[in-house]
């Protein structure tokens, strides 16, 4: 099952430019849920980069830009190689 937790306090902190306040709601939300999961998917790239900080905790952490800016590469490599031939 998926069980997704939105951060508004995060969220709202990272838009005033608060980013420690940002990082400690997100690092104490991900510590709960990672009690009753499998794994924490960071699917912000503002998360992605408390990963490190997260590797402790009982559940692996997984982040979203990596895999999704090689997904980006190889479509545009697909889409130069089509526009070649």
């Amino acid at each position: 099952s998926l069980k997704a937790r939105e951060c508004d306090a995060a969220y709202q902190a990272f838009l005033r430019g608060d980013h420690a306040a940002h990082d400690q709601i997100v690092l104490k939300e991900a510590a709960r849920l990672a009690r009753g999961v499998d794994a924490v998917v960071l699917a912000q790239a503002s998360m992605a980069r408390l990963a490190p900080e997260l590797a402790s905790l009982a559940a692996p952490v997984l982040t979203t830009p990596d895999p999704a800016m090689k997904c980006l590469a190889r479509f545009i490599a697909r889409a130069e190689r089509a526009a070649a031939t």
